[in-house]
């Protein structure tokens, strides 16, 4: 006899009397999922799906051929080729020892928010940020980079008063007693010293990664965009007998300078012992003029960076590298609020005969 449609059993007026039977092989025996304890109302929670291995896919309208239909007998032999684009995926155990570099987040964030205002003193360090194993090895790649591949920065004197003394590149300096050059790889993205490879190259990457979480945090602090124009890194390298850099500020116009989301610098020191000299306060008190007088006197103070360390400081900050004796190398970002500053010339602050 036919089993009664859902329709039919719709339209009747009681249940039907007629008894139901079922094949046997269109009835199943219960799995022994099915006789597990029931679910409570209401319960979010799902029985495990089946153990058993998933069964060969089948094209749409194979249903009910058969367990052993031609079409599944030939798709489960012929072997599935994996999707296109997909990675796969590395083990666990290749992850590495211990972080690049740590950030204090929240820290940093009210750091930023009470030195580097308007009030604040304009800079200050955070120590212990880049692994020392790290900021080592780039150190080490430095050294290796040839004379060749850096270019003059202002020292004590200009770049055109180098320039005049026929010391215009950084190959001419290196028989001098001392001096400071740079090594400018990259402007939006990093570029890479040509000598770099392997493990350097990978040190490298992970160094450089640490300027756009800064920059992330100083985003999350003043918020209004964040900062997009990240300009850098420029590798730094002083050596020999090298004298104190001239004061300056790291824009061209400082007096454009927007409150509302400052443009800092970010400095990372790879050896112990690196020295900055910065001059608390001075950006409220700046000349009108390249060159000019800072219109109040404001004592120096020396920040030393050890290895890892980094100092974070307005770029309408007084400072300048120290005096220092020997190789010592550091990596400098500029990081612009809005569309990147102009850096094509350095404003330069009397700060001996400010009143």
């Amino acid at each position: 006899m036919t089993p009664p449609t859902t329709r039919s059993l719709s339209r009747a007026a009681g249940p039907s009397t007629e008894p139901v039977h079922a094949s046997a092989a269109s009835a199943p025996a219960p799995s022994p999922s099915a006789a597990s304890t029931p679910l409570p109302p209401h319960s979010d929670l799902r029985r495990p799906a089946s153990r058993r291995a998933p069964r060969p896919w089948r094209p749409r309208g194979s249903k009910g051929r058969g367990s052993h239909s031609s079409v599944e007998s030939t798709d489960a032999a012929r072997p599935r080729p994996m999707q296109p684009g997909l990675p796969s995926m590395s083990p666990r155990d290749a992850a590495r020892e211990c972080r690049p570099w740590a950030l204090p987040f929240q820290r940093m964030s009210e750091r930023i928010a009470a030195n580097l205002s308007r009030e604040g003193a304009g800079f200050f360090a955070e120590r212990g940020v880049v692994a020392p194993p790290l900021a080592n090895a780039v150190a080490r790649s430095a050294v290796g980079i040839a004379f060749e591949h850096w270019n003059v920065m202002f020292n004590d004197r200009t770049v055109e008063e180098f320039e005049a003394l026929g010391l215009g590149d950084a190959t001419s300096l290196s028989g001098q007693p001392g001096g400071r050059v740079m090594a400018k790889l990259g402007g939006r993205a990093p570029l890479w010293p040509l000598h770099f490879s392997g493990p350097s190259m990978q040190n490298w990457v992970e160094l450089c990664s640490l300027a756009p979480a800064l920059s992330m945090v100083a985003g999350m602090t003043y918020g209004r965009g964040g900062y997009n124009a990240l300009v850098g890194p420029t590798l730094l390298r002083s050596f020999g007998d090298c004298s104190a850099q001239r004061p300056h500020v790291d824009m061209c116009q400082p007096r454009r300078f927007n409150e509302l989301k400052p443009n800092l610098s970010y400095l990372v020191a790879l050896q112990d012992g690196t020295r900055v000299v910065v001059f608390p306060h001075s950006h409220r008190f700046l000349p009108d003029e390249n060159g000019g007088s800072l219109r109040k006197r404001i004592e120096p103070h020396t920040v030393v960076l050890n290895c890892g360390d980094i100092i974070i400081f307005r770029q309408d900050l007084v400072h300048h590298g120290a005096a220092s004796i020997g190789v010592n190398h550091r990596v400098h970002w500029y990081a612009d609020g809005a569309a990147p500053s102009d850096k094509s010339g350095t404003f330069y602050i009397n700060v001996n005969v400010s009143v």
